[in-house]
């Protein structure tokens, strides 16, 4: 959660650590003014709030750190168009390149479950461009993605083969 503050990422802000026993610690965090995207606030996630969250994994990414946990309980949305992360995430520091890829084939879902394939993908592509989707392309399947979203696409059971549609047409 530290390096995400550092970054300039909206997240929970770490305030003390203690010890709890020989190999634990317990941490205090202030959570940032917002509500998760779960919590059906779907209008929303305006095309400012879009542009955002894309910059928002564009950084991670940028400083090689994998979230794996971007689905809709863990963006958060807040006032003036913020958006940010709910938790650090049980993800990586200095990921590798296919823990990357997840982390965008995932919130391309997140977002196209709230948006449509359409707007997930040209929101996606004005702020990493069409080769960081291309790249993700193949993870666009259930097991790449979270449980919490797998459930969410027995709702909605053509939305990959309309996800991986509209980033095809690239």
């Amino acid at each position: 959660a530290l390096t995400l503050n550092k970054l300039g990422v909206l997240a929970p802000e770490p305030l003390a650590a203690c010890q709890v026993g020989p190999a634990a610690a317990l941490i205090a965090f202030r959570r940032p003014v917002a509500v998760a995207l779960s919590s059906g606030h779907d209008a929303e996630l305006t095309a400012e709030r879009l542009h955002n969250l894309w910059r928002l994994l564009s950084t991670l990414q940028t400083a090689k750190i994998a979230h794996r946990g971007l689905e809709t309980a863990n963006v958060l949305l807040a006032a003036d168009n913020q958006v940010g992360l709910a938790i650090p995430g049980g993800g990586d520091i200095a990921a590798a390149d296919l823990a990357l890829r997840l982390d965008t084939a995932q919130l391309l879902t997140t977002v196209a479950l709230r948006t449509s394939p359409e707007a997930a993908v040209a929101s996606a592509t004005s702020v990493l461009g069409p080769q960081a989707l291309v790249r993700a392309l193949a993870l666009l399947q259930p097991v790449a993605l979270g449980r919490t979203t797998r459930q969410e696409l027995r709702q909605h059971k053509q939305l990959l083969h309309d996800l991986r549609g509209e980033v095809l047409r690239l």
